[in-house]
């Protein structure tokens, strides 16, 4: 009886020491009720012993994170129990940056998440991204496919050779954001022959809308100097705002469910927008090569050139914006 007691003790030791040394939320998997705070502090510590050379609320954190979600990029994290619950952070964590990239003064500035999103739970941001999807089903099933009358027609060649030009670099003309996959998705969109949208009068800095898309490039004298100062529409810079103007001037929405649907629906020079597995749209890319079934796109936040689409993560959806 000793010698039972003692093993059972010394089994509940073991037990006790694992969980003590597993990494944090290793134990707890798909908890729905962890908040993106505690996602978040668990990524930090992760990085630290893992990637010591990205630091949290850097360019090199959201390039990260987008790698994460489109391509599964970490080997080590993508076997974490709680792999489920890191991406459904990492989407709202690139949106928050999507959005406070157009409210900020400073757009390059990254801000930690907000008292009201860090609290969400993983089950608040998977139903709110759940009545979104209603919304925009809504919309697709109500969508005539109607063309607006633009001043050209969509070049695809020439948008695909803008595409590929500026994969690895900024074009002077434009801003560039942290999140600035949307960004170059517009220009794409520009260089192929869809004219921008803007008000009589156009406001300086950003303007949070969706009814016009634009963006401009001017200069201002002060005794420093010269320098340039940017005015721009949300709805240019912003996945969810770049959905809503693009849905509702002309282009139409194609849904897939999987890798396979878009490699099999896609043509060359389509914008592609990615869902992660929790609901949220977070990314922007253009398809700039290939063939059916085995394309090629181009994207900016990480910088690719003509990367296979194979190469993106299974657990995506997408929606083709197409003109």
């Amino acid at each position: 009886m000793n010698h039972f007691f003692f093993f059972f003790c010394s089994l509940l030791c073991m037990f006790t020491l694992a969980l003590a040394t597993m990494p944090a939320g290793a134990y707890d998997a798909t908890s729905s009720n962890r908040t993106m705070n505690d996602i978040e502090n668990d990524m930090i510590l992760y990085l630290a012993e893992h990637h010591p050379d990205i630091s949290y609320g850097t360019t090199e954190y959201v390039e990260y994170l987008t790698s994460i979600l489109v391509e599964n990029s970490d080997e080590i994290l993508s076997h974490r129990s709680d792999y489920d619950d890191i991406c459904t952070y990492a989407g709202e964590y690139l949106t928050y940056v999507d959005n406070m990239q157009v409210e900020a003064s400073n757009e390059g500035e990254i801000l930690s998440l907000d008292k009201e999103i860090g609290d969400k739970t993983v089950s608040q941001v998977k139903e709110e991204a759940a009545e979104q999807a209603k919304v925009d089903r809504q919309k697709s099933e109500e969508q005539s496919y109607t063309p607006i009358a633009y001043s050209s027609s969509y070049n695809r060649t020439a948008a695909v050779n803008y595409a590929k030009k500026w994969a690895k670099q900024r074009n002077s003309s434009f801003n560039t954001y942290t999140s600035d996959c949307t960004n170059f998705a517009s220009q794409v969109l520009n260089a192929g022959g869809i004219s921008m949208r803007k008000p009589s009068t156009i406001p300086s800095g950003t303007n949070s809308t969706t009814k016009y898309w634009y963006s401009r490039k001017r200069t201002v004298a002060s005794q420093g100097g010269v320098y340039s100062k940017f005015d721009v529409s949300t709805s240019w810079i912003n996945v969810s705002g770049f959905y809503s103007y693009t849905s509702n001037h002309g282009a139409r929405i194609i849904s897939c469910s999987s890798k396979n649907s878009l490699q099999n629906t896609a043509r060359i020079g389509d914008i592609v927008q990615l869902q992660n597995s929790s609901g949220t749209w977070y990314h922007t890319i253009i398809i700039t090569g290939g063939s059916k079934g085995n394309y090629t796109y181009c994207g900016h936040t990480t910088n690719r050139l003509n990367y296979p689409v194979s190469s993106i993560g299974n657990n995506n959806k997408f929606r083709i914006i197409r003109y």
